[in-house]
């Protein structure tokens, strides 16, 4: 696995951890976006930058639009940050595991790349994704309309979960 692939892993690992770990909705912003620019970079090194940039559109123009309207809903006036101790030690255990995985070799690297990089030694394959994109439109339509519905219906029971009492965006229904 290139260096380019590990350094985009360990950005998406951190993404991960980030916005598991996340004391506030605010800060959990930042590791969706760091998990989202992660994956789409490592999917762009495989070979497919295409579906990279369609990922990185529907999924923050989807999934951060839904996280904005909960963080706005269920603001903080002090929200807690990362410097709690109990916070703190999950990372630094986090750290010491997967440096121990690392040093000991308990982790096969070469079984964390992706299964396409088209990498045979001096010569690259770049694959054209114009039939990809194609059958996208024409069989994968109906599937982005359902997506899209989808994130709509999850757009409003996140609004109406986190409403409180009778004050919401939906408080008319």
């Amino acid at each position: 696995m290139s260096y380019s692939m590990m350094m985009l892993s360990g950005v998406f690992i951190l993404g991960a951890v980030a916005l598991a770990s996340s004391p506030s909705p605010v800060y959990a912003a930042l590791g969706l976006v760091l998990m989202a620019g992660g994956a789409s970079m490592l999917l762009i090194d495989s070979g497919g930058p295409f579906l990279s940039l369609l990922f990185y559109l529907v999924y923050l123009g989807g999934v951060l639009v839904v996280f904005a309207h909960c963080v706005a809903l269920a603001a903080d006036n002090y929200p807690k940050a990362w410097g709690d101790v109990i916070l703190l030690m999950v990372l630094v255990g986090i750290t010491v595991s997967w440096t121990a995985a690392a040093v000991f070799n308990w982790l096969d690297w070469s079984s964390l790349a992706l299964l396409n990089t088209y990498d045979y030694g001096d010569f690259t394959l770049l694959y054209p994704e114009g039939e990809g994109l194609s059958l996208m439109y024409d069989d994968g339509g109906w599937f982005l309309f359902f997506c899209v519905y989808v994130l709509l219906v999850v757009l409003a029971l996140v609004l109406e979960v986190t409403r409180g009492g009778s004050y919401g965006a939906l408080r008319a229904i």
